[in-house]
């Protein structure tokens, strides 16, 4: 079975992306905060010990409205790896023009939410 975590802090909005990956046959892990994200991701020696197939999160994870993307370079970093091989497919989603600026100086796979049925929606669906 395909699987997801996902992380976001606004809890409709993980309901919401929850619902469409399982519409889409995934396996899925909601999460509200980045130690959440970490701990399902069970680091150990810096690596993660339980891997996903997709990995999903808002790019200022636990800081809202911030345009701070740490919380999304953290997990990207973990897994950056697995997709560059195709293994894993990850991306950072963000309503903070600032985070999403931040995230893409950094080369961290970012979207805004206004384009989650454009752009977001057919990345789940082909994988």
């Amino acid at each position: 079975m395909k699987t997801a975590l996902i992380g976001f802090h606004n809890r409709a909005y993980l309901s919401n992306i929850n619902d469409l990956f399982k519409r889409r046959g995934y396996e899925v892990t909601s999460v509200g905060t980045l130690d959440d994200m970490l701990n399902a991701m069970r680091i150990i020696e810096g690596k993660p010990s339980n891997n996903y197939d997709w990995y999903a999160m808002d790019t200022n994870l636990g800081k809202p409205g911030q345009g701070d993307c740490e919380p999304a370079k953290t997990i990207y970093l973990l897994v950056e790896g697995r997709v560059g091989e195709g293994s894993a497919h990850f991306i950072s989603l963000t309503g903070a023009g600032a985070a999403q600026e931040a995230a893409e100086r950094e080369g961290i796979p970012v979207l805004d939410k206004c384009d989650l049925s454009t752009k977001f929606l057919p990345m789940i669906s082909r994988v």
